[in-house]
């Protein structure tokens, strides 16, 4: 038994040796070192996944799946939520203009809720109430109503008002990922927020986009009508969002629906 353990020992250390060597070569090769990086959290080498893992953020600073990489090594593995966080955040402070940072920090925060949320549910179902309220602090209440994820938004918001305003997928991917996790977390405030940015500004500034997201799904001349229909509920048509609507003009009774407008 000792000697298997000795014999795989050593066969890690081959890996690494090959791993090492490859990466440090081809260090622009984001995929090889993704795997390199998954091979050490799947044998937990910690130690020299902190090494990889601080070279490759510096070499590749604006790949966002190593800074994912890092926030599961620290959350999920580690257990650490501010490490996670702050992790997140250096990401955003060095990639201050790509969208994708903004969305996976507020989904960040919203899972952090949801283990709030569970342990909650977890520490009722064993202790009275009283003890529970002196466990958990007001801080925590005010994360688990969803507060914390409306406050990241609207903080967000700054940045995405001069860069981001526009950006259709991006809000709507928000809009989207709130959803998933309004059945366990009270969203509410926050997907007012989002709602409210979508119809006064998207749905006014970007109509073309929106169509275009609202099409994207209807496969018949029923579910075109009901987006047409919810579409312009929202806003009045104009003519770059009617050249949408052209490619499904074969459609004819969706088509004259539209034209009624």
């Amino acid at each position: 038994m000792k000697g298997m353990k000795m014999l795989d020992f050593s066969i890690h250390r081959r890996i690494l040796g090959l791993y090492e060597r490859m990466t440090r070569r081809y260090r622009q090769d984001a995929c090889l070192v993704k795997e390199f990086l998954h091979y050490l959290l799947s044998t937990r080498s910690l130690g020299k996944f902190n090494r990889v893992m601080a070279r490759s953020l510096h070499i590749h600073p604006n790949v966002i799946d190593f800074w994912l990489i890092a926030v599961y090594c620290e959350f999920d593995m580690r257990g650490s939520m501010q490490a996670s966080r702050n992790i997140l955040l250096q990401g955003i402070r060095r990639n201050p203009d790509v969208p994708e940072f903004y969305f996976e920090y507020l989904k960040f925060e919203l899972r952090v809720l949801k283990k709030l949320y569970t342990r909650k549910k977890l520490l009722e179902t064993k202790q009275d109430v009283e003890v529970i309220d002196e466990l958990q602090p007001k801080a925590e209440e005010e994360k688990i109503n969803g507060s914390v994820p409306s406050l990241i938004y609207a903080s967000s918001s700054k940045s995405i008002t001069k860069l981001f305003r526009l950006n259709v997928d991006l809000h709507l991917r928000i809009k989207n990922l709130v959803q998933e996790y309004s059945k366990i977390i009270d969203t509410t405030q926050l997907m007012k927020e989002i709602e409210e940015h979508i119809d006064g500004v998207l749905y006014i500034e970007r109509k073309a986009d929106m169509m275009r997201h609202l099409l994207s799904n209807a496969e018949d001349i029923d579910q075109i009508q009901d987006k047409v229909s919810c579409f312009i509920q929202k806003t009045l048509p104009d003519l770059e969002s009617f050249e949408v609507l052209l490619p499904k003009s074969k459609f004819d009774a969706a088509y004259e629906y539209y034209l009624e407008f």
